[in-house]
């Protein structure tokens, strides 16, 4: 292919380029195919105001122009934002667009400036490249500009409250006051000078949980210039509790120290709780994979049912927007590895409601003095005859208890109120209600390689409780 030869044919071989490397298909106006690739950058594309250098297109719809100027012309890239806008304004030629184009840029190939119309006051500032078609995909999916978003963080202290009732000093207050106040006067940048011990990070930490949860922020970089202030920043992000939540910070969103070129994924937005536990987010992604009538039956290990932290959210949150009806409990070495009991979590996804959907869980007891090894007494089919029976998968409502105080307190199979749940330490659902004949009758122990297990399950399930008020210290 032979390179055009003037100066703003050769930037716009270099435009070309750019464009490619973040994503885009650049196509001729003269052969259009919206469907090739996420997004494609159509050349000399006619509008009533004139061939426009480049119209951007996602999903087959019109979202952004490109007005390309050759290199000499950097110093001066400003002047040409009006021609910019005005092909933003313009119609389209076969395209029925009826709203201007969001997405503006003007480039020499060598500088590239950018304005968001959505911005409550639009102006341009130079970026790096040229974003990629899934970037304002995403920005078109969330409506309003982060700029936009930032006048809609509330006010910190509106009842005029004394700065200690917030954990917060006078200092620290009027910092992260005058700080949004600067965001929503559309001046994004901005100083904070405070004397040293006064709480610059707590002030720093605060202001950022304050920017991802109103304004919805994507990333924040806490920049430090020694190593020993970046251990000290993300201690305190690990231990910072905020005012509205009793969820740690770290456990709403993710914290990274970079230790390299990688970043991690975003957190899960349809995640209850973000959490380093494989398990618990199993829940959570298994949940989000039901359609709102769907039913599942998830196999867990204990810690689910007690963990503190995440894992109290988790269960919460289950209670009130799943019908959690049923828990069935097994011994050890069933599902997961010698030495770790497991459980059977069966609930039915529902709409949204003001009102838990989790009226009562049913417990079956299948692990208290059943004792079963993998070679010498698998489990099988006809074990579990008595809970497919108890279950009543054709009518749940009719169920009734095995168990009762007086007439049969070995019962397996009994049932729990979300009232008595709710009110359990950390909505624990790690509840058992049969004596262990083991630990009365010496005559009745399992076989020596059983035991073992089961002594190394309570040292893991120890671990486990010491983990969960490490956390809550």
């Amino acid at each position: 292919m032979t390179e055009n030869q003037n100066p703003e044919q050769k930037a716009r071989d270099t435009i070309d380029a750019l464009l490619k490397q973040a994503g885009w298909v650049v196509q001729s106006a003269k052969k259009i195919d919206l469907n090739a690739g996420s997004g494609q950058a159509v050349r000399e594309y006619q509008t009533d105001a004139g061939p426009a250098d480049y119209v951007l297109f996602v999903d087959k719809k019109a979202v952004g122009v490109i007005e390309a100027k050759r290199e000499d012309l950097g110093h001066k890239i400003t002047d040409v934002e009006t021609q910019t806008e005005g092909y933003a304004k313009a119609k389209l030629k076969w395209i029925n667009n009826k709203e201007p184009l969001p997405f503006l840029y003007e480039s020499t190939s060598i500088i590239t400036r950018f304005t968001d119309g959505r911005d409550p006051k639009p102006r341009s500032r130079e970026v790096f490249n040229f974003h990629r078609p899934e970037t304002l995909k995403e920005w078109l999916v969330q409506g309003e500009s982060l700029r936009a978003r930032l006048h809609h963080i509330p006010p910190l202290n509106p009842n005029r409250l004394p700065a200690k009732e917030l954990r917060l000093r006078d200092c620290q207050e009027i910092a992260i006051t005058k700080l949004e106040e600067s965001f929503k006067a559309d001046r994004p940048r901005a100083l904070i000078q405070m004397a040293t011990g006064a709480g610059k990070t707590y002030t720093a930490i605060t202001s950022i949980y304050r920017l991802l949860k109103y304004a919805h922020g994507k990333r924040i970089l806490f920049l430090v210039d020694t190593k020993n202030l970046g251990e000290q920043a993300e201690q305190e992000m690990m231990s910072f509790v905020p005012l509205d939540d009793n969820r740690k910070f770290t456990e709403l969103y993710n914290v990274q120290r970079l230790k390299s070129s990688f970043v991690a994924k975003d957190n899960r937005q349809d995640f209850w709780a973000t959490t380093s536990n494989k398990q618990l987010n199993f829940v959570q992604h298994i949940r989000t994979m039901l359609k709102t009538t769907g039913r599942t039956a998830v196999v867990v290990p204990d810690n689910v049912l007690f963990e503190g932290g995440a894992g109290e959210t988790v269960r919460k949150k289950l209670l009130e927007t799943t019908e959690l009806h049923t828990i069935l409990r097994l011994p050890t070495g069933i599902f997961y590895a010698n030495g770790v009991k497991a459980n059977v979590l069966f609930f039915d996804n529902r709409a949204a409601s003001k009102e838990p959907w989790t009226k009562e869980v049913w417990y079956y007891d299948y692990r208290t003095n059943i004792h079963h090894t993998l070679k010498k007494k698998p489990l099988r089919f006809e074990d579990l005859q008595e809970f497919i029976a108890n279950y009543n998968p054709l009518n749940r409502h009719e169920r009734k208890e095995s168990w009762n105080e007086q007439s049969n307190p070995e019962g397996r199979w009994r049932k729990y109120s979300y009232e008595q749940i709710i009110a359990r330490d950390k909505t624990s659902l790690d509840i058992f209600w049969l004596k262990d004949k083991s630990l009365a009758d010496l005559d009745n122990l399992p076989e020596p390689d059983v035991l073992a297990l089961e002594i190394i399950d309570n040292l893991e399930a120890g671990l486990g409780s010491f983990r969960a008020i490490a956390e809550s210290i």
